[in-house]
């Protein structure tokens, strides 16, 4: 990012579950959009450098200022909810309507959001089987997958043919007991190990690095952001109307 037209200064957070989250100042007098331009631009001189991981993963630009307009806290008042469910309903039903509020830049939810399938290897197995998690996910990639089935009686068919049918095949794992049936390996005699026989698999939380409370409850935050420029009144008046209309729709 050095020498980028009209910058500050900037700041570089190196998080040890492999984020980067580096925030470029610029001057009040600039062009915000010209201002991400050269940003990216100076990305992309850099990024044949990076990692096949940080390239595959992506990267993502994001217009805010410095500090959060507004905190909101999503909680169950009778603890009918757990976190999980807060956060991943927050992701799907909540965050995608606040970034249509007109100066609304960044939302950031603080605590678990996504559903993810959790699979807790056991060394112990692997170790003895002499199966590397490489392996694991090797297979796992190879099974879990959407594969094209094709069409019976698609032309070219005989003159007769009057129906043509769409195989339609299993799309990809959704259970814990679908992906417990993966096959790692194929012995000589036969037999097969299954990634169920080495972890045990359950569907939980993409990270555990956060939790959110409200008043000592479980609960969604999420943090929202003005775009540089916006009037912060308006936004805020506008993020508020949004979750009184989404409000109607919450789970009882």
């Amino acid at each position: 990012m050095s020498g980028v037209k009209d910058m500050l200064y900037m700041q570089s957070t190196n998080a040890n579950d492999g984020t980067l989250l580096l925030q470029v100042t610029f001057d009040i007098d600039s062009s915000i959009d010209i201002d991400q331009v050269n940003t990216q631009n100076k990305v992309a001189q850099a990024q044949p450098q990076l990692p096949t991981d940080v390239t595959n993963y992506g990267l993502t630009y994001q217009q805010s200022a410095g500090l959060p307009l507004l905190a909101i806290s999503l909680y169950s008042p009778k603890g009918t909810y757990d976190p999980l469910f807060l956060g991943n309903y927050a992701t799907i039903n909540v965050t995608d309507a606040l970034y249509r509020v007109p100066g609304v830049g960044q939302v950031q939810l603080f605590g678990t959001s996504d559903y993810a399938m959790r699979i807790w290897v056991k060394p112990d197995r692997l170790a003895k089987l002499g199966i590397t998690v490489p392996d694991l996910a090797n297979a796992i990639g190879a099974q879990n997958n959407v594969n094209p089935s094709g069409r019976l009686g698609a032309d070219p068919a005989p003159e007769d043919q009057q129906f043509t049918y769409t195989v339609r095949a299993q799309g990809q794992l959704l259970k814990p007991e679908e992906f417990a049936s993966i096959v790692v390996r194929l012995n000589p005699d036969g037999s097969t190990v299954r990634l169920g026989d080495i972890a045990r698999i359950e569907l939980g939380a993409l990270t555990y690095t956060q939790i959110g409370r409200y008043n000592g409850k479980p609960s969604a935050v999420f943090a929202i952001y003005q775009t540089p420029g916006s009037n912060g009144l308006a936004v805020a008046k506008g993020v508020q109307a949004t979750m009184q209309e989404l409000k109607k729709r919450f789970p009882p």
